[in-house]
This record gives structure tokens, sequence and C-alpha cells, in this order.
């Protein structure tokens, strides 16, 4: 089982895995970066963009370990494995 944005329904379904997608802001997809967060492109490199980055992405934490916790109460003895953008599993 993966939990990931719904734009990856398509590659889950590839490899033959059941995909969770996240609901809301959290189920954005990098392709619509822009669309979503347009001031993205006018801050300046370095500490300013990493920190509205950062911000942006634990924002998006309660939302991704709800869902995150929707799943392991289905499957309790399930592994997660996580990038370093997938905030939810912080807490």
């Amino acid at each position: 089982m993966v939990v990931s944005g719904s734009r990856f329904v398509w590659l889950a379904d590839a490899v033959g895995v059941a995909l969770v997608p996240l609901a809301g802001p959290a189920g954005f997809g990098d392709r619509r970066l822009g669309e979503l967060r347009p001031w993205l492109h006018e801050l300046s490199q370095g500490l300013v963009f990493l920190e509205a980055m950062f911000g942006w992405f634990t924002g998006m934490g309660s939302t991704q370990n709800a869902v995150l916790q929707q799943v392991l109460a289905q499957q309790p003895d399930a592994a997660v494995i996580r990038e370093a953008a997938f905030c939810g599993a912080w807490p």
C-alpha cells in the first residue's frame, strides 16, 4: 500500500499496489506547484526559500499523518518508508 498524491495512482496500478490518496493541500501534484504556490518563484534563493518550503511541507504534516494513521489502523504491522517531503510520519 502506498500513501501519496492521487496523481500517482497510475504508477501504483502499474506495479500492482493500492494507493491511498492524500486529501486537500497534501494531495498536490508537483506538476501544479507553480499554480498552487505562485509566490515560490518570487523568493530569493537561500534561507528565505528554504524556510518557506519547510513551512509549507510541515504544514501538510497533520493531514498526511491522519491518512497514515488510517492505513496503520488497517495494517498495524506495516512498515513505513517515507521520503523527505512527507512530514506525516514525524508524529
